[in-house]
C-alpha cells in the first residue's frame, strides 16, 4: 500500500455512514497517516455508527451536516472552521435517490424524485465547495465520488446516471473557478459498482455486479486517494481515475498516468 504522512493535515470527509461505506475506507487510510480527520454525518440516525468507528482514531472530530439545506451546510464549515482555523483535504463521497426511482423505466422517474438524486448527489457538492475554499487557506485538494454511469447507460440507475454526470460536468467547471488558487479538484470512479452499503439486498447486488463485471471493493479506493492527496501529486487537477484498474504494487505516479483522463474527455 502507499503511504504518506500526513501529520499537520486536516481532512474533511463527507460520507461515512457505517464500516463498509468508502469514505470510512479513506478515512482509516488517511489517519494512519496521521491527518486530523473532520468527519461529517447526515442525522442521528448515523450519528452513533460513526461515532462508534471514529472511536478508533486518535484524532478526529464529528460535525452534523444535512447538505439538502444551505443553512446546515453553512454551520457545518463555522463548525470545522472554529475547530480547527483551515482544512486540506475534502472528499465527497456521498449520493442518494429514492429507492422507488431505481429500477425500471427512467422516463417513469418521478419530478420530486430526479431533483432529489441531483441535489444530494451533484448539487450538495456545489454547497460544500462555496463553503469549504475559504478555509483552504495553503491550497488544497478536493476529490468526489463518481461512478461509470456517468458515461454509460446502467439500466435502473436512472437519475443517479444524470446526477454522476452532472457531478463530473461541474467538478470541470470547478477546475477553471479553482485555477492560481492552489486548489486541485479531482474524480474518482470505482471502476464497477462499489461494494458498500448503498446496495441494501442481494438481489441489488447481483445485478450490479452483473453489469459491470463484479463488485470493487472499497479498499481499493484508498491508493489513489493517498497518491492524489500526498505531495507527489504536485498541482494534478481536473482527472478523473478508475479506481478498479489501479495496481498497487507499480509506482502510484506511472499508475495515475497510466489510467487517468482528463474530465471532459472519454
Amino acid at each position: 500500500m502507499y503511504t504518506i504522512d500526513l501529520n499537520n493535515k486536516t481532512a474533511v470527509i463527507f460520507g461515512i455512514a457505517n464500516q463498509r461505506s468508502i469514505a470510512w475506507s479513506i478515512t482509516k487510510q488517511l489517519a494512519d497517516a496521521g491527518a486530523n480527520i473532520i468527519a461529517v454525518y447526515q442525522n442521528d440516525r448515523v450519528k452513533g455508527p460513526v461515532e462508534k468507528l471514529l472511536s478508533q482514531l486518535d484524532k478526529s472530530h464529528m460535525v452534523e451536516c444535512d447538505v439538502s439545506k444551505e443553512e446546515n451546510v453553512q454551520e457545518a464549515f463555522k463548525n470545522i472552521s472554529n475547530h480547527c482555523g483551515s482544512i486540506d483535504t475534502l472528499v465527497h463521497s456521498i449520493a442518494y435517490a429514492d429507492r422507488n426511482d431505481l429500477g425500471g423505466k427512467f422516463l417513469k422517474t418521478s419530478r420530486e424524485g430526479f431533483m432529489t438524486a441531483l441535489d444530494i448527489s451533484a448539487y450538495s457538492l456545489v454547497s460544500i465547495v462555496r463553503n469549504a475554499t475559504p478555509l483552504m487557506t495553503a491550497g488544497g485538494t478536493i476529490i468526489t465520488m463518481s461512478f461509470m454511469a456517468a458515461e454509460k447507460v446502467f439500466p435502473g440507475y436512472n437519475g443517479m446516471s444524470t446526477a454522476k454526470a452532472a457531478l463530473e460536468n461541474a467538478s470541470e467547471v470547478w477546475v477553471k473557478d479553482l485555477e492560481d488558487t492552489g486548489v486541485t479538484v479531482n474524480i474518482l470512479n470505482p471502476g464497477g459498482a462499489a461494494n458498500t452499503e448503498g446496495f441494501e439486498i442481494s438481489e441489488d447486488r447481483a445485478i450490479a455486479s452483473e453489469a459491470v463485471g463484479g463488485m470493487v471493493e472499497p479498499y481499493k479506493m484508498v491508493a489513489p486517494i493517498c497518491w492524489l492527496i500526498s505531495d507527489d501529486a504536485g498541482d494534478t487537477t481536473g482527472m478523473r481515475y478508475d479506481a478498479s484498474n489501479w495496481d498497487e504494487k507499480l509506482s502510484p505516479g506511472d499508475e495515475a498516468m497510466r489510467i487517468g483522463r482528463p474530465l471532459g474527455l472519454s
